[in-house]
């Protein structure tokens, strides 16, 4: 900028000193010859000022595209990151859920072949937790009845064939059932 002011100053003294030699009576030759290359520092300066210009500009459009690059990149990671964190959360929330409900089909295809599970676990309090707890009661439910229909035929093998089932322990269609078999023990022996 400093150039330039100096060539503006020496091109008005150029202009200045023109104007005089022509108001002199000067021919158009001198007053050109005065004038001539007056302008050039300007346009040098002017040059020189265009290529730092451009080249601070390219410098910060690169630096712009570069930080530009970097933030995509770090955004691209975060995003590979979110989807990594995400799928990891679905494979749990996943295992969560299909570990015991698993658990729950291999425990009702048992009770329905006529086996049932000594033990069941559960490893939660949640919904799947609570369908393995409502199986663990009805296979609760289900040996006592057995135990209890294996009682009454072991009474009955030892010669007490008025033993009868206790109904009350069992509630609703195994009540119903234990009652069904007492009244069948109480007819046959009715019946002899």
């Amino acid at each position: 900028l400093s150039e330039i002011r100096a060539g503006s100053a020496r091109y008005r003294s150029a202009v200045t000193q023109a104007m005089a030699l022509r108001a002199g009576g000067s021919g158009i030759a001198d007053v050109d010859k005065a004038i001539a290359g007056a302008d050039k520092p300007i346009g040098a300066a002017l040059a020189t000022l265009l290529e730092t210009q451009t080249a601070d500009t390219r410098a910060a459009r690169e630096a712009f595209d570069a930080a530009v690059g970097r933030t995509a990149r770090l955004v691209a990671l975060l995003a590979a990151g979110m989807v990594a964190v995400g799928a990891l959360a679905a494979w749990r929330i996943s295992r969560s859920v299909t570990a015991p409900l698993t658990q729950a089909v291999a425990i009702s295809q048992s009770v329905a072949a006529g086996t049932l599970p000594e033990r069941i676990e559960i490893a939660s309090r949640d919904e799947t937790g609570q369908l393995l707890e409502a199986l663990q009661q009805m296979v609760g439910t289900l040996r006592g009845f057995a135990d209890a229909q294996q009682e009454n035929a072991h009474q009955h093998d030892l010669g007490m064939i008025d033993h009868q089932i206790d109904a009350a322990r069992f509630p609703g269609v195994y009540g119903d059932m234990a009652r069904s078999i007492n009244a069948l023990v109480q007819a046959h022996i009715a019946v002899k």
